[in-house]
């Protein structure tokens, strides 16, 4: 439920008049199948990949680029920001006192 809520939440912050496309969603996760020999994998032709770079991810670094999406694309609006990422006012002011933002 939680990466269905994030999908979304990221799909509101990178969609432009509203209109979420298949290019806002992530790709489907897909389990990656042994190669049998002589085989390459076969790719997906999807451009998202489909699992985390292998060096992870900093899921602060990625909350903190969000919230800032969030409070440029409402111009600095806090409970319009709140809204796009579908949080309360309270979440995100406890987001915006963790990462420093006035």
């Amino acid at each position: 439920m939680r990466e269905l809520r994030n999908a979304i939440e990221r799909a509101i912050l990178l969609c432009d008049g509203g209109l979420i496309t298949s290019d806002h969603l992530p790709a489907p996760m897909v389990r990656p199948q042994p190669a049998l020999a002589g085989n390459p994998p076969a790719g997906n032709g999807s451009a998202h990949p489909t699992t985390p770079p292998a060096d992870g991810l900093n899921l602060e670094a990625v909350e903190r680029k969000f919230l800032e999406q969030a409070l440029t694309k409402s111009k600095g609006n806090k409970t319009r920001a709140a809204r796009l990422l579908g949080l309360t006012r309270a979440q995100l002011y406890s987001r915006l006192e963790k990462y420093g933002f006035d």
